[in-house]
């Protein structure tokens, strides 16, 4: 490039436009590209108001796997400091990084002064001590906003300092509704995002009660995922239906690690009765009884708005989990046909018929992402004509054990008649042989 052609430099471009394309770029990459031109050393990462730490910027700012020799290069990290003064939101993760996040929150701590306008910190305890975890809650009291526990027991390290942390909004992984408590009194509140972890018979009608407390103090919350590890049937329908006190809730995840004997359908009714605004369903459980099985799934056609669900459902005949599948059976669940807004689909069923996909096309226009789980070899080339006339799907995988039953042609099918299809991938479970196409 001609350094006295003005039309061949990167500084013809306006600030706006600048602006636009770095912001589209990782923290990482507008760090290598600085040296593109003066105009991206002062737009990038100097108008940067999010940051997030992990594998890569630790590596730039020569952050060390703790170890014996491990160390923290404090003057790299108080340069990109003083060049970044406008970040407000940083997001920390151990889980991604592989480092000692603590040190990242001493130097933030010590130089603080370079990020007046910090005011929020996401951040996952993990590999943490007890030390660690006090330095955090003391010093940013007032700026955690997302804090993802991985110890159970570390929760009762943080609790003290629940109260005073008025910008949370997520709290993920505790145990159970106890861990937002001391002794009777609700230490959380204003959440917008929950996950409780272990739902077990230890439950009682106090318990009940401080969940209904719980609502009360966090009535907006958005996200919901709950763990039951095992509960009796009359708790866990009372739980279920309390959920349903949640109006403005948004995303619900239920997993049931046991199988049961009753039906949650009743419940699960009330919770698509009452929230309207839930666009995400996740729900993960298996049924001894074919009706109550069948009930689940027809509550859940009441949930019409929803835009993404995930089915994990199997019918199961004994304690040993053995699972009754039946390809001939001419009762489908006929579930497609429920979501008209529906954009991402994940079925991992038991009990379903071809029938599943019929007019798949009209019931579900909207639909861009559909993954199946085929273990009880239900897909054929039948099926894959179904699901190629849907002309908004983007990504499509199907894991299956009968890798022979599809066809390529069957599959260059969907490719040629999905025109907005990116990616598709065809996996045999127990082999890794696959049809991948992108």
């Amino acid at each position: 490039m001609d350094k006295n052609n003005n039309k061949s430099s990167f500084d013809r471009f306006g600030d706006d436009l600048a602006d636009l394309i770095l912001r589209y770029l990782s923290l990482e990459d507008q760090l290598r590209l600085e040296c593109v031109s003066k105009q991206f050393q002062s737009l990038g990462i100097q108008r940067r108001t999010h940051i997030i730490f992990g594998f890569n910027l630790n590596q730039k700012l020569r952050v060390k796997p703790f170890s014996t020799s491990g160390y923290f290069d404090t003057e790299n990290w108080s340069s990109l400091m003083k060049r970044s003064p406008n970040v407000r939101t940083i997001g920390i993760n151990t889980s991604t990084s592989g480092y000692r996040d603590i040190q990242l929150i001493e130097a933030i701590h010590r130089f603080r002064r370079h990020w007046p306008l910090l005011r929020q910190i996401d951040c996952t305890i993990d590999n943490y001590t007890d030390k660690d975890i006090e330095f955090v809650c003391k010093r940013f009291t007032k700026m955690i906003n997302k804090m993802i526990i991985y110890l159970f027991d570390q929760i009762d390290i943080i609790k003290p300092y629940l109260s005073s942390m008025t910008a949370l909004r997520e709290l993920s992984s505790i145990r159970n509704i106890d861990d937002t408590f001391i002794g009777d009194q609700l230490v959380v509140k204003g959440l917008h995002r929950l996950s409780c972890d272990r739902l077990d018979n230890t439950w009682t009608r106090d318990h009940l009660k401080r969940l209904e407390t719980f609502i009360d103090g966090n009535s907006y919350l958005k996200r919901l995922k709950l763990h039951f590890t095992s509960m009796d049937y009359n708790t866990c329908v009372s739980v279920l239906s309390l959920i349903g006190r949640f109006e403005e809730l948004e995303q619900l995840g239920i997993r049931f690690d046991l199988f049961y004997h009753f039906s949650i359908a009743e419940p699960l009714l009330t919770i698509a009765n009452s929230c309207r605004r839930l666009k995400s369903l996740k729900l993960e459980l298996k049924a001894d009884s074919l009706v109550s099985y069948k009930n689940i799934f027809n509550a859940i056609k009441h949930m019409k708005q929803l835009k993404r669900l995930d089915l994990n459902g199997f019918y199961v005949i004994n304690q040993l989990n053995d699972h009754m599948v039946d390809p001939s059976l001419s009762e489908s669940l006929e579930l497609i046909n429920c979501w008209p807004h529906l954009t991402h689909l994940s079925l991992r069923l038991s009990l379903y018929n071809r029938h599943l996909f019929w007019d798949i096309h009209r019931n579900l226009p909207k639909l861009q992402c559909l993954y199946i789980d085929d273990s009880f070899d239900i897909i054929d080339g039948l099926c894959l004509s179904f699901i190629s006339r849907l002309k908004s799907l983007m990504t499509l995988t199907i894991d299956t054990k009968n890798y022979k039953s599809i066809n390529k042609s069957d599959v260059n099918q969907v490719m040629n008649s999905c025109l907005k299809l990116k990616s598709i991938s065809i996996n045999s479970i127990p082999n890794d042989k696959s049809i991948h196409s992108q």
